[in-house]
Order: structure tokens, then C-alpha cells, then sequence
């Protein structure tokens, strides 16, 4: 599905980054894994998917918030000589802020973090995908972009400039033969890098039709299908994974 592709994967080290690196590998895409530090676990994982899968997987360390750092690995990446053709930008981290309490500096960081220096990368290497003339985009956030949500006023307020940022984005990539879309997850086991309560989770079960939070899996599988040619004539277009809340 993705022979001959290489994608890069924002922020890994989540078990829905490590599910999405899994799916990519065993359809055939050679991948930058982007995260924050290095690990020895996670190395491992790079190292053991791309002998499994006969596919090339390289880590690539990198904070997304430092501006010379980020410049440096879009020139890593896109020094490859046969071209990006997929990109995935991931979740992070989410924070609860209180919106009577929530400070200025905090609002800025949450939004340099979720929004800014995502679409900053995304630039980057959508620069070098207009040379030829292909591409796919994904953006992954929560469903606070569509819904909003308690103590997630600055998140959501991130996520939901990011979902506008991507249909514009798509506008303007359109002509240039590259399709840019959006995922926005539910309660979602391994979505974000802090793992969940098990009162969180029963309660957010509990708000959808299917009675059960996702697995990261469930994500990823649609991140490959945006990847894939079977997306081919979509772009501008956010899909819920939300197992049906209400």
C-alpha cells in the first residue's frame, strides 16, 4: 500500500505513535520517527520494525518548540534524495487549565507547543513535496477542537486553530498535487503520552455509542489510509475516531 513511500512521524514514543510507525512499516513505507529524546526502548523498536518489515525506519531526536533544532531536521529529512511523500503530524501532550485561573505565559506555551510549531515543520517539509508534485498531510488532536471540553480551554482553543489551519492549508497545497486532512480522536488508549486514569477512561466510555474508548490502533489505520492512494480524492476534511460520542 505505501511501497516505495516515505513518511515522516511527528512525536513516536506514544503507543499511538508506535502503532502508526508498526502500520506504516508493515505496508511497505520507509520512515523518519520523530521524537523529542532518545531512548533505548525506542531504538529498539525502530531497529526490530525495519528488519521485520524490510523497510527503512530512522529516529530522529528533535524538540519541536526549538526553532534551530526544527530547521535542522527538515534539512535532514528533506535531504533525502527520493523525496517526502507522507507526512504525520501527531498528538502530544495535552494540559487542564482551569479558564478563571489560566496565565497569559501558559496560554502562549500551550499554543507554541499544540499549534505553532507543528504547523512550522509542516512548512517545512510541504515545501519540498510542492517540487514533486505529490503528497498527503495528516494532523492528528482530540475531539476538544470539534467540542470544546471541560479545563481545556487552551488546548482546545490549540487544537481548533490547527483544524483551521489545516483546511486552509489543503486550499493552498491543493494545486501542487497534495492532500492535507485531519484526524480528531476520541478517548483514545496511548493517544496522548500520559497514560489514563481507569475512572477517565470508564467515564469516557461511557459517552459513547460503542461503550468503549479506542485503541491506538483504530487511529492508525485511518492515518494510513490518508497515506495510501485509496485516499486519493480527499483532502480539507477532518475525520472523527470517537467510537460515537455524544
Amino acid at each position: 500500500m505505501l511501497s516505495g513511500k516515505t513518511i515522516v512521524v511527528t512525536k513516536c514514543r506514544s503507543e499511538l505513535g508506535k502503532q502508526t510507525l508498526a502500520y506504516m512499516a508493515e505496508n511497505g513505507a520507509d520512515i523518519f520517527a520523530c521524537a523529542d529524546k532518545c531512548t533505548s526502548g525506542f531504538e529498539d523498536y525502530c531497529k526490530a520494525l525495519g528488519e521485520e518489515h524490510h523497510v527503512q525506519v530512522s529516529p530522529l531526536y528533535f524538540d519541536m518548540s526549538d526553532s534551530s533544532e526544527t530547521k535542522e531536521a527538515i534539512g535532514k529529512i528533506n535531504a533525502r534524495s527520493g523525496g517526502i511523500q507522507g507526512l504525520v503530524n501527531l498528538a502530544g501532550k495535552t494540559r487542564e487549565t482551569c479558564f478563571g485561573e489560566m496565565e497569559t505565559d501558559e496560554l502562549g506555551e500551550i499554543m507554541r507547543d499544540e499549534f505553532l510549531s507543528t504547523v512550522i515543520f509542516t512548512q517545512g517539509i510541504a515545501k519540498h513535496m510542492m517540487q514533486k508534485g505529490r503528497g498527503s498531510i495528516a494532523f492528528v488532536s482530540g475531539i476538544a477542537a470539534l467540542d470544546g471540553g471541560e479545563r481545556l480551554t487552551a488546548h482546545a482553543a490549540a487544537v481548533a486553530a490547527l483544524l483551521g489551519a489545516m483546511r486552509s492549508i489543503a486550499i493552498e497545497l491543493g494545486r501542487g498535487g497534495i492532500r492535507v486532512n485531519s484526524v480528531a480522536a476520541g478517548t483514545v488508549r496511548g493517544l496522548w503520552e500520559d497514560p489514563l486514569s481507569s475512572v477517565r477512561i470508564q467515564e469516557a466510555a461511557g459517552k459513547t455509542d460503542l461503550k468503549r474508548i479506542g485503541e491506538p490502533g483504530e487511529v492508525a489505520k485511518v492515518l494510513l489510509f490518508l497515506m495510501s492512494d485509496m485516499s486519493s480524492h480527499i483532502t480539507g476534511q477532518t475525520i472523527r475516531v470517537d467510537g460515537g460520542v455524544r
